[in-house]
């Protein structure tokens, strides 16, 4: 048996180094720098992404000549979501090559990957992989070129986390949610009804140069005494107006659109072109800040926020009183004072 002892060691020493390099990823000796290019080094040059998710319809990001982003070359996209995919095309970087032990359950993972393709402004591909979940320590996420076999670990210097959530192709998620941006001299006409209290309600119209300022339900007689700055004052609050989010899900739509709305806002630019929002108090709910008037009594509405119908009753909309309170305003209000 002692004679035996060193050859048992020796097994021993020899089956721990094989599981030792048969487990090591590949060293950097074995993988081109074409294999771990995932960055883009100059974002200013594409002109277009490409996000493909099984899980939803395909997502197209185009950079139009005048700098903006379209979502599926119809919607205007948000700018702040356009930043941070941008940010991370350009710091994404692989840490290292997944490991033979974990090599088949992560390539099988890749079978329902994202697929993210990058185009340049003239249409030619820069970039083009796939991207799965995220390591078990959720640290950065797994990703293959499309042109390439080896599957890496990518991570964002600096962001302790996995960061395929920034290219989820949800469409509400990329689509700015705008209601109005018009300033005064692009304003042809504005009208805004309370249609529970008719005597609120009034129209703006442009007449050459200046606005005729008028009451709904019937003419006032100081209609005609509201001073133009006072007017122009006002419609500049239509500028950049967007809500807090898309909420096309919304189980009780239908509910609503049966009912009569808290404030109509109709406006129509000088081109002709018209944009309008139905908006509706929301009843306190769970994350109403303030739900309770000072002297106790339960508030029936947010004061916060409200819901809105927007480009003719095809998007709703939750908007926020701090963006759009401004443009709150009744017929009174606009009255010289006494």
């Amino acid at each position: 048996m002692r004679k035996l002892f060193p050859f048992l060691l020796i097994l021993i020493f020899l089956a721990v180094l094989a599981t030792y390099f048969l487990s090591k990823p590949k060293t950097d000796s074995t993988i081109t720098e074409a294999q771990k290019a995932f960055a883009i080094k100059d974002t200013s040059e594409i002109g277009e992404i490409q996000i493909d998710n099984k899980a939803f319809a395909k997502l197209k990001l185009s950079r139009a000549e005048d700098g903006w982003w379209h979502v599926n070359d119809k919607w205007l996209a948000r700018p702040d979501k356009i930043d941070l995919i941008l940010q991370t095309l350009y710091r994404i970087r692989a840490d290292k090559p997944v490991a033979n032990v974990a090599k088949e359950k992560i390539t099988a993972s890749m079978k329902d990957a994202t697929k993210i393709k990058i185009f340049d402004k003239e249409g030619n591909i820069m970039k083009s992989y796939l991207m799965s979940g995220s390591n078990s320590k959720r640290t950065g996420n797994h990703m293959r070129l499309a042109d390439a076999e080896q599957i890496f670990l990518v991570k964002l210097p600096g962001f302790d986390g996995y960061f395929s959530p920034r290219f989820m192709p949800r469409l509400a998620d990329w689509r700015l949610p705008r209601v109005f941006n018009y300033g005064p001299e692009n304003i042809a006409e504005l009208t805004v009804e309370y249609p529970d209290k008719p005597q609120d309600s009034f129209s703006i119209k442009r007449e050459g140069e200046e606005f005729n300022f008028n009451r709904l339900s019937s003419p006032h007689p100081k209609d005609s005494e509201v001073k133009q700055n006072v007017i122009r004052g006002y419609l500049k609050g239509y500028r950049n107006l967007n809500a807090e989010a898309f909420e096309n899900e919304y189980e009780k739509q239908d509910s609503l659109k049966a009912a009569k709305p808290y404030i109509k806002v109709s406006l129509t630019d000088i081109h002709g072109q018209k944009a309008d929002a139905e908006i509706y108090r929301r009843k306190v709910y769970r994350r109403t800040k303030v739900s309770t008037e000072e002297d106790g009594t339960v508030r029936k509405y947010d004061i916060d926020r409200y819901f809105a119908f927007i480009h003719d009753r095809r998007d709703f909309v939750i908007i926020q009183d701090y963006v759009f309170g401004p443009i709150f305003r009744r017929h009174n209000e606009f009255l010289p004072k006494q």
